[in-house]
């Protein structure tokens, strides 16, 4: 098991954010792989399609957090908040609203339709943001005044 070492909040929050963003999409691709064997049963692929996204948001976002918890050191956990949904809601929203621009101008979507997605997107990322403050005002409840804080849960017991 890695020792936790010191990290910067740059560090913490490139990792937590292309973490969730590769791993996300990698979920997502499998899931889509289901939708299109499962094309037949309409019902089914559409519940996988609008689960399938927030799912797999929940676990990135908690597997990011763990990790980071087990291998990095910082003083300030929730100084990473507010650069972490920038980063994801900057990157995810432009993916998104690239991907919806296209749709739009080859008339595969209509206007009602991206913006329903476009909805769910910012719904995605507002669990983002719960989920990314509840994980790090756990790692701010083991900072003790005066010390950095060890992310181990090794350490903590």
């Amino acid at each position: 098991m890695p020792v936790p070492r010191p990290r910067s909040v740059f560090w913490i929050v490139s990792t937590h954010v292309v973490t969730i963003l590769f791993l996300m999409f990698a979920l997502l691709f499998v899931s889509s792989i289901a939708v299109l064997i499962l094309k037949s049963l309409e019902i089914v692929s559409t519940v996988i399609g609008l689960c399938a996204p927030m799912i797999s948001l929940i676990l990135t976002t908690n597997y990011s957090l763990g990790n980071i918890r087990r291998v990095a050191t910082i003083d300030n956990p929730m100084a990473c908040f507010m650069p972490s949904m920038l980063a994801f809601c900057g990157l995810f929203l432009s993916l998104v609203a690239a991907m919806l621009f296209m749709d739009l101008r080859e008339h595969t979507l209509n206007l009602p339709e991206a913006a329903c997605f476009f909805a769910y997107s910012v719904a995605l990322c507002i669990a983002f943001g719960l989920l990314t403050r509840r994980g790090l005002r756990k790692m701010q409840a083991d900072v003790k005044p005066g010390f950095p804080v060890l992310l181990s849960n090794r350490e903590a017991r």
